[in-house]
């Protein structure tokens, strides 16, 4: 377990963060959070022993770090930084073999059982094929997986990762996090990083800390602590909004066109329409929707206009002062074939994404405009308003 009893972070005179009373369990993927020029990396830096807090103590197990020898503090805690090693005639298996040192003596000579545990930790990565590759030819994404190797051949009780991630594509972020997270539980490591993306954090993360101007704000598990109001006030964020229920930050509606476009959706199909639109500046409402819809979650983190499955007459009202309706293959069932019968007797264009054959059973001999891409809508939208 690694603990941070009442400790404050700084350098000379200028303390960062404040007060900090946290404990880090094994077999846990924890990831700080928070707005850059906060102090995550201090952080780090405290809890990996470079940097001595100001006040209060960091212990590993019952052990202050900060009385500990450098390699008494090797063979418990890991360090992965940013940075790419320069060592151009050094391979894979020698970099890795590099977190055998604190337990290899002052001559640095790997015995059988140490090159084991450098073999064991590359296979544990994936990376076992690339031993003899030199450093410097390998990609970012295999690059950190080497790093992390180097981490784990300490045999840590808790690796320490300062924005692993930050740099790599879609595909080597999400491997590299599922790698931790899969490490941390079946070798009990208490993995500790910082991580810039939230929505990643809810998916992957065991605990998330919360770091604000002066202190942590929170900490505990994503589902607890990544509110609305607790994403929105971290981050300042006015133009977008987190959606709990979604994992996701939907850019809000901020209408400068005078387009009024009402989207007729469900299931979450509308999502993609609704985000293109909203991109778009397009004035948008919603509807009707069940409050446990995935459009409706979209819809009321945008700030449009939802219209709920009780609200239909005043939806209704909504459709006749709308410019333009689009359907996103809505189900005009129940209730809401009130909402069909009231289409026909609009003079409105309408949009729809259904083929051709469904709109002609739908809607009969009404003349209806079918799309095939949100690309074709907008330029649609663009016609509808002049624009050519």
């Amino acid at each position: 377990m690694l603990k941070a009893k009442g400790i404050d972070i700084g350098y000379k005179n200028k303390t960062v963060l404040h007060d900090i009373n946290i404990e880090m369990n094994p077999g846990q993927l924890i990831c700080l959070l928070g707005p850059n020029g906060v102090g995550k990396t201090t952080f780090m830096k405290c809890l990996g022993g470079f940097l001595k807090p100001q006040k209060g103590e960091i212990f590993i197990d019952t052990h202050n770090i900060h009385k500990m020898t450098d390699s008494q503090l090797a063979c418990k805690i890991s360090v992965v930084l940013t940075g790419r090693i320069t060592a151009s005639n050094m391979t894979v298996f020698d970099i890795v073999s590099m977190g055998r040192y604190p337990y290899t003596g002052l001559m640095g000579i790997l015995s059988q059982n140490d090159k084991n545990i450098v073999m064991e930790s590359l296979k544990s990565v994936g990376i076992e094929h690339l031993k003899d590759r030199f450093i410097t030819e390998t990609s970012d994404g295999e690059y950190q997986k080497v790093m992390i190797a180097k981490a784990l051949a300490q045999q840590p009780e808790v690796m320490l990762l300062d924005e692993a991630v930050g740099h790599l594509d879609a595909k080597n972020r999400f491997e590299i996090l599922l790698l931790l997270r899969n490490l941390a539980h079946e070798k009990n490591v208490t993995v500790v990083m910082i991580l810039h993306e939230v929505d990643l954090a809810l998916r992957l993360c065991d605990m998330v800390v919360l770091v604000e101007k002066g202190g942590v704000k929170s900490y505990g598990p994503p589902e607890d602590v990544l509110t609305e109001k607790a994403v929105k006030e971290l981050y300042n964020v006015d133009k977008a909004g987190f959606c709990r229920s979604m994992g996701t930050l939907e850019l809000k509606c901020d209408s400068n066109k005078s387009l009024k476009v009402h989207v007729l959706s469900g299931k979450g199909k509308g999502a993609p329409i609704i985000r293109a639109l909203t991109r778009h500046g397009y004035k948008i409402s919603v509807g009707p929707l069940a409050e446990n819809d995935v459009d409706y979650f979209v819809s009321k983190t945008a700030d449009t206009i939802v219209y709920e499955l009780n609200d239909i007459p005043a939806l209704i009202e909504n459709l006749k002062e709308s410019d333009v309706i689009i359907d996103v293959d809505f189900s005009f069932d129940g209730d809401k074939l009130i909402i069909l019968n009231e289409l026909k007797n609009l003079n409105i264009p309408i949009y729809s994404f259904r083929n051709q054959k469904e709109v002609q059973y739908v809607y009969g001999g009404h003349d209806i405009k079918t799309l095939n891409s949100v690309e074709e809508m907008l330029k649609s939208l663009k016609l509808q308003q002049g624009i050519f």
